[in-house]
C-alpha cells in the first residue's frame, strides 16, 4: 500500500494516473514574500495533482506550479507527512478562477 491508499479500496472521485514529473511550486505565504522551491509530480487525475514537496503547504492556499513552458493554478486541498516529505492533493483550477 502507498501513502496515497488508506485501504485496498479507492476513494477518489476521479481515477488518478502516476506520473513523474519535476516541479517549481511557487507560495506565498500570509503577510510574507513569496517562495519557490522543487517538488514532483507523483500522480495526476482530470482535475487535479498529487505532488511531493519538503515544505508543508496549509491547506486551502493558492500556489503556482511551473512544469516546462505550463504554468498551473492549484489550490491546496491535503498536506500530509510522508517521510521527510509532504504530499500535496491539489485541484488544478480553472482558468477564470486562477486569476
Amino acid at each position: 500500500m502507498n501513502d496515497r491508499q488508506f485501504s485496498g479500496v479507492e476513494r477518489r472521485a476521479e481515477p488518478r494516473s502516476d506520473y513523474f514529473a519535476r516541479v517549481q511550486v511557487c507560495f506565498q505565504p500570509e503577510g510574507s514574500e513569496p517562495c519557490t522551491f522543487a517538488g514532483m509530480i507523483e500522480d495526476r487525475s482530470k482535475s487535479g495533482l498529487g505532488v511531493r514537496v519538503r515544505k508543508p503547504i496549509p491547506v486551502g492556499s493558492k500556489i503556482s506550479v511551473f512544469h516546462g513552458s505550463a504554468i498551473l493554478r492549484c489550490e491546496v486541498k491535503r498536506c500530509v507527512p510522508s517521510g521527510m516529505d509532504f504530499l500535496l492533493g491539489m485541484r488544478v483550477l480553472p482558468a477564470e478562477a486562477a486569476e
